[in-house]
């Protein structure tokens, strides 16, 4: 938002000058030039008269706003800073610039100054607006949801205040919070299409189907083609049991995007609820195109085939999906009755070891060829690393969409480095840094700036991930295939920082060996920044803590009524830590105290941050 500044307190008056005509030739000249929209030469004017008088302000101000014009920021830069050092509280001139900076996606010098800006002028709402983007974009979304909320109150009729602030409080998972916002938004321009979908995820997030069902189906009579209205809708649909609305709204969606896994998944589930056993066989067979990984596609698909008498493809599917997920008892049983074999164990038969607890987590595919990394370089214009985003197998959680995907990671290191910089501690040239649990270099790609000076390490147990990586990311990364077992290949004493992002969440019987192991790479007074799941969590999900811990874990079926019966009594005690689940499908909850003091001989806890990792809580470590 640009101004012309009142010209009372900025044009020279002194006519006793001795170039006082050549200045209101000049400035003649200029407004001329401005009039007919020759905004260059009308500049060119203006520079003429600061070169014969340096401290004339209105030359200052209307080269700013004329550069502003035709998008010469660096020369608007220029020419607020002087008008600023010549007149340092004049508001404008501090929104003005900080407008320049932000056109050039300068956020972080520009916050800086409309800080100053509000401060001068405390009731405009364009600083506080801007302020807010700036914040947003450098990843600071705690601080701006007050910022945008004092622009509503300078302003409460300006819709896009409205969209940011729900945006923001989306991106933080207060989706309880963004829902009023989001529905103002709507109310004051009700043609906004992104608005009914931001606010049909915040519904679906809290499984409010019902209210989500409407505001979904307004987004698609605003742009009848975007996929993930229909997904959202048809999800809805299909949490409320209506299979017949839920299957017509799948197929429409697969018919504009063809290569989503779920809504095939989900129709072909739609479809056998119904009882639609052979329309659904073409469907998993087309899921299972895209994605051969996901057990239950195989045994619904085993399902269909059976309730048609095809007992040896339903066994092949049986079976696969027991080669999956060997806890898959639904499976095994299904299996059982078709081949007549009896389940029961002989008394003498050893229990199976389940050597996969301690090996990597890999694709169904009994061999794999890795090409040579293609790696894209780095952008000749910016310098910066360039990368792809991994395919949506590959994304685990943050499957959503790419910007999610993005921006969890942007804002997950952000935090992180704030929690070292409050804490005294810069990366330096020659740092090592290892990102354990990478997965799919999420984490990593934000520190790809660090690479020229610090060499950084990503490991993880998914082979599939790491694999991705070393095709994609590397260089300027390193990457190797963990295990379960605690034991990194690297020497003592080699590392300056470690992050592990929800990693210790799902390590349940060696967490103590492998915070020690971290602790071996570590050097003296190295860092390990680690998040962890601890009581305050419980208040975050006690509206619906079944259905979170469900959506945040996947136990064998015969576990699951146990696991969540298990977390209702474990809360109420006096634990110093508690698993739900054992190997790679447990959740586990510290008591942060009890963390605190049980590792105090081996590390100082330099900082406790809450909701470090969505909601969980990150611990910087500093190896004594």
């Amino acid at each position: 938002m640009t101004s012309s500044h009142p010209e009372d307190s900025l044009i020279m008056t002194e006519s006793t000058h001795p170039y006082a005509d050549l200045i209101t030739e000049l400035y003649q000249q200029a407004i001329k030039f401005q009039e007919s929209e020759n905004f260059s030469e009308a500049i060119t004017c203006y520079q003429k008269l600061i070169n014969i008088e340096p401290k004339l302000l209105l030359g200052y101000q209307r080269i700013g706003s004329l550069s502003l014009k035709i998008q010469e920021f660096e020369q608007a830069i220029t020419a607020y800073q002087k008008l600023i050092e010549l007149s340092p509280n004049e508001f404008w001139a501090y929104n003005n610039l900080g407008e320049a900076l932000l056109k050039l996606q300068r956020w972080e010098e520009a916050i800086p100054i409309y800080e100053k800006a509000i401060q001068i002028d405390p009731n405009c709402f364009w600083g506080y607006n801007s302020l807010g983007e700036c914040l947003i974009q450098t990843g600071q979304l705690e601080k701006a949801i007050p910022i945008y909320q004092k622009a509503i109150e300078l302003d409460p009729n300006f819709w896009g205040v409205y969209q940011k602030l729900a945006e923001a409080l989306t991106t933080l998972e207060k989706w309880e919070e963004s829902i009023p916002i989001y529905r103002q938004a709507i109310e004051l321009k009700p043609d906004f299409f992104w608005s009914y979908v931001s606010l049909g995820k915040a519904l679906i997030q809290l499984e409010r189907w019902q209210e989500a069902i409407p505001i979904c189906q307004q987004a698609i009579s605003i742009d009848p083609n975007f996929f993930w209205s229909y997904i959202n809708l048809a999800d809805s649909l299909f949490n409320l049991e209506r299979w017949q609305e839920a299957i017509e709204v799948y197929t429409t969606a697969n018919q504009i995007k063809s290569d989503f896994f779920w809504s095939y998944k989900n129709l072909g589930d739609a479809l056998i609820q119904l009882q639609h056993w052979q329309d659904a066989i073409p469907v998993y067979q087309q899921a299972l195109e895209l994605n051969s990984t996901e057990p239950s596609c195989y045994y619904n698909l085993g399902l269909a085939y059976l309730n048609l008498q095809q007992k040896p493809d339903a066994i092949s599917c049986f079976k696969t999906a027991l080669k999956l997920n060997p806890d898959y008892s639904l499976a095994q049983k299904k299996l059982d009755e078709i081949i007549e074999i009896d389940p029961t164990p002989s008394p003498h038969q050893l229990e199976p070891i389940d050597w996969l607890k301690y090996y990597p987590k890999s694709g169904q595919s009994p061999s794999y060829c890795l090409p040579k990394p293609t790696t894209l370089g780095k952008n000749p214009q910016t310098g910066k690393w360039q990368f792809p985003v991994p395919p949506e197998h590959l994304r685990l959680v943050f499957v959503e969409n790419e910007e999610y995907y993005l921006n969890s990671g942007k804002t997950q290191v952000q935090v992180m480095l704030s929690v070292l910089r409050e804490c005294g501690y810069f990366l330096k040239t020659g740092s090592r840094i290892l990102d354990f649990g990478c997965a799919s270099g999420r984490i990593l790609r934000e520190l790809a700036d660090l690479s020229d000076i610090c060499e950084i390490w990503g490991t993880d147990i998914s082979a599939d991930c790491i694999a991705w990586c070393q095709q994609n990311m590397s260089p300027p990364f390193h990457f190797f295939v963990g295990t379960t077992l605690p034991h990194l290949p690297f020497e003592d004493r080699y590392f300056d920082l470690i992050y592990a992002g929800s990693v210790f969440t799902h390590i349940d019987d060696l967490a103590d060996a492998w915070l020690l192991e971290l602790r071996r790479i570590l050097k003296p007074g190295g860092l390990a920044f680690i998040t962890i799941q601890e009581r305050y969590i419980f208040d975050k999900i006690k509206e619906s803590p079944e259905v979170w811990l469900s959506n945040n874990n996947v136990w064998p079926p015969e576990q699951k009524p146990d696991c969540i019966q298990n977390y209702f009594e474990y809360i109420n005690q006096d634990f110093a830590m508690f698993t739900l689940g054992r190997d790679t499908q447990s959740l586990v909850f510290y008591d942060v105290n009890c963390f605190r003091e049980k590792w105090q001989p081996f590390f100082q806890v330099l900082a406790v941050k809450q909701e470090a990792y969505y909601w969980q809580t990150g611990i910087l470590l500093k190896r004594l």
